[in-house]
């Protein structure tokens, strides 16, 4: 093998290395990032947030810090009101679901009907915030 295609392989071999070395690096930044969101999904947000303003507004340090004690002092009044905002403007929907239930009771037999109802409190449970359920 001449001395050309051997430094040919060698760099392409670096390259393939490279490349799989970056997407290694993207895979696990990706999934430690994907993990902390599932942990606590609202002070991933914050800290995005904090992350997103520092580099718009080139904030310093002391600038960050404040802005993420701002946004954690927030956090249970942001919650409340989110919560409050989905709970008016959720009743349509609300009394849609518990007519539409209605209407499937009376198609299911009774040992169907514990089950049904066992499996919308589930669902109530999934699709609205955790000590929460939908108003029946």
């Amino acid at each position: 093998m001449t001395t050309r295609w051997k430094s040919y392989l060698v760099m392409s071999t670096l390259f393939v290395l490279g490349v799989l070395a970056g997407g290694a690096a993207t895979f696990t930044f990706v999934k430690r990032e994907h993990a902390q969101m599932m942990r606590d999904p609202q002070s991933f947000h914050r800290k995005r947030r904090v992350r997103v303003l520092a580099r718009k507004l080139d904030l310093t340090d002391k600038q960050q810090s404040e802005i993420a004690r701002i946004l954690e002092k927030d956090a249970p009044k942001r919650r409340e009101l989110m919560r409050e905002t989905f709970d008016k403007c959720g009743e349509p929907m609300h009394r849609h679901k518990k007519d539409i239930d209605a209407e499937i009771r009376k198609v299911l037999q009774p040992d169907q009907v514990k089950k049904f109802d066992d499996l919308a409190m589930m669902e109530g449970r999934r699709f609205f915030e955790e000590g929460l359920s939908p108003k029946d």
